[in-house]
């Protein structure tokens, strides 16, 4: 399997492309660490927002809705300024960290809720949603599978705003390199993952696969999940 096959590439002649880059392109949201479970009272997120994956943006007024039957929990995100992690949800600034952002999600009961967060770009990807268990306050941390965390990880990086996976929807994405079917060894998953560039916002970038800097765990997990 070459690793071609990760790339995604821009077909100006796809009517679905040509939308997209007509209208400004598309953005992709990557979660800094990607929840399987909160517990109550806590919760919160921090993220990235990237046009075409790899241009910064700043100055976005980002919102996040959480939702457990008719209960809902509303949010709004600030930009991030780099510091400690308590003193970020508690509003100290220090060093601004370009296009990302922190919101906090005050869950007020156990449960699985469906969160979604809105970067407030208007451009296709605008919206992540995911699931998020939620645990009693003292509740034991529970084990997760590699393959689970995988798919988590797969949809809160952002992975599955440009690559086309049937476990998620393609409703709202680009889409551009379709997955079905495809299964990859996980040797082959973590050194394609491993030999990315680090690429800046250019028109060499343009169309290529970001490096997202995964940890090891991360990079493990994707390959469980893509392995399958």
């Amino acid at each position: 399997m070459s690793a071609r096959c990760f790339l995604v590439v821009i077909v100006a002649a796809l009517t679905m492309g040509t939308v997209v880059i007509d209208a400004g392109g598309w953005v992709v949201i990557t979660l800094k660490n990607v929840p399987t479970h909160e517990w109550v009272g806590g919760g919160g997120l921090i993220y990235t927002v990237r046009q075409h994956g790899h241009t910064s943006m700043n100055d976005l007024t980002g919102r996040v809705e959480a939702r457990k039957g008719p209960m809902v929990v509303r949010s709004t995100a600030r930009e991030l300024w780099g510091g400690r992690l308590d003193d970020i949800r508690g509003g100290a600034r220090g060093v601004r960290s370009p296009g990302a952002y922190v919101v906090d999600i005050p869950f007020p009961e156990p449960g699985t809720w469906t969160v979604d967060l809105t970067a407030g770009s208007g451009l296709v990807g605008d919206t992540l949603r995911m699931t998020v268990n939620v645990l009693p306050r003292g509740a034991a941390e529970p084990v997760v599978p590699a393959t689970e965390r995988g798919q988590r990880l797969f949809e809160g990086k952002g992975c599955a705003t440009c690559h086309k996976h049937p476990e998620f929807s393609s409703a709202g994405t680009v889409g551009v390199h379709d997955m079905t079917g495809k299964r990859y060894t996980s040797e082959y998953v973590q050194t394609f993952l491993l030999s990315l560039p680090p690429r800046t916002a250019s028109i060499e970038s343009f169309g290529k696969m970001p490096n997202l800097g995964l940890a090891e765990h991360e990079i493990n997990s994707l390959a469980a999940f893509l392995g399958r």
